[in-house]
């Protein structure tokens, strides 16, 4: 199995844990991603693939649900989600478009509501290390890319506030009514590069690390790459201002997708659409096949993906450079997302000779994996925020 192709499938991952908490409140950070939808709550962080489809046709139930399994049902209509969803999708699905499914006004889309709810309702699952009780308020935080903030942040709003009734099945668990308000006011929407900040900065009890001391003191660029978009800002700690807000959205994960599966298609001739690549990154391989012999084989895809990676980490970081002043003033540049993750090596080789200049990984307080960084920021700096409205 191709461990390099590995890294970059959308994976689910549901994780009880104890997180840092407000007493009378059930507080949520939800990151409602193009490639997977990540949440923290007081217990559990939790993702899964952000791709839904409504069942059809006669479900044959041949094998046992998955843990992984995701079924929402609401209005008498059942909808695969995440993983189940992905793996229904033939190579050259076209039922769904990449304009309908990464379109920035994806809001309106039925999808989008049910890859919500499901994010809320993993937040809300009991388990082992704790319960919400019907008392608790519903405090929701998340986030936009920073360019699309001003303008996108009421849609956005109104898909999360509201009142909000549907069932949801996870594996071999018997179905789960939701049925919860939230309030508009309990709903905060800030840019998404700040969520990896303050990851970097906030420690996991909600406090400021020394790091991140040294961070709000310093001149700091942070480069968020995600699936979507890759995002830039400046954070200065002699103004004390956020600047320079960069959004570059045909230089992330789906541009490099897009050009490894063009590729692929114009080498080998096999036709795969980019939301259908999840089974084939688990392999490493994609089927070819020579219709005069009647031959089927299967080619690895590793050096293509990787190729068009560093290839769409190039042109990103030239874009960050022209924007930026090629860091000159710059003290940290911090890297947060799936594509910073995939282009670490790069970027660090990059400016290896720029002196007095550190790269860091906004993961540095925790060891989870870096699609967390933005939500678990957004949940840090929630629970900070409530406990001083608390004092």
């Amino acid at each position: 199995m191709n461990e390099n192709t590995k890294n970059y499938r959308t994976k689910t991952r549901y994780t009880p844990r104890k997180n840092v908490s407000v007493p009378g409140c059930w507080p949520i950070a939800i990151d409602i991603g193009y490639s997977s939808v990540k949440a923290f709550s007081p217990n559990c962080i939790s993702s899964f693939p952000s791709f839904a489809r409504q069942k059809d046709g006669v479900d044959l139930a041949l094998r046992k649900p998955k843990p992984s399994d995701i079924l929402y049902r609401a209005a008498g209509v059942v909808w695969n989600v995440g993983e189940l969803a992905n793996n229904s999708l033939e190579l050259n699905d076209v039922n769904d478009s990449i304009n309908t499914l990464y379109a920035r006004q994806r809001y309106e889309n039925p999808m989008f509501l049910v890859l919500t709810r499901v994010g809320l309702a993993m937040a809300m699952r009991d388990n082992d290390i704790a319960c919400r009780q019907a008392e608790d308020r519903i405090v929701v935080q998340s986030g936009l890319p920073a360019a699309y903030k001003k303008a996108d942040t009421k849609d956005l709003l109104s898909i999360i506030a509201g009142h909000h009734n549907f069932e949801v099945k996870f594996g071999e668990a018997d179905w789960q009514t939701y049925d919860f308000k939230i309030e508009t006011s309990s709903v905060s929407i800030i840019q998404q590069p700040l969520g990896a900040f303050f990851s970097t900065c906030i420690d996991n009890g909600a406090g400021m690390t020394s790091l991140g001391n040294k961070i709000r003191k310093s001149e700091a660029v942070l480069l968020d790459g995600g699936f979507g978009t890759w995002d830039g800002c400046r954070i200065s700690g002699r103004t004390n201002r956020i600047s320079g807000i960069e959004t570059y959205p045909d230089k992330a994960m789906k541009e490099i997708f897009r050009r490894t599966l063009e590729e692929i298609e114009k080498t080998y001739g096999t036709e795969i659409a980019v939301h259908a690549i999840q089974p084939y990154l688990a392999t490493g391989t994609v089927p070819v096949l020579d219709r005069k012999n009647r031959q089927r084989s299967h080619i690895s895809f590793e050096e293509i993906l990787s190729r068009q990676t560093a290839n769409v980490c190039k042109e990103a970081l030239e874009k960050m450079e022209l924007a930026y002043n090629s860091f000159l003033d710059i003290d940290y540049i911090i890297t947060a997302g799936g594509t910073s993750a995939a282009c670490y090596d790069q970027i660090v080789n990059r400016y290896r000779h720029m002196e007095g200049l550190q790269i860091i990984k906004s993961n540095q307080n925790h060891n989870l994996p870096e699609i967390y960084d933005v939500v678990r920021g957004y949940y840090l700096f929630m629970v900070s925020n409530l406990r001083n409205m608390k004092k």
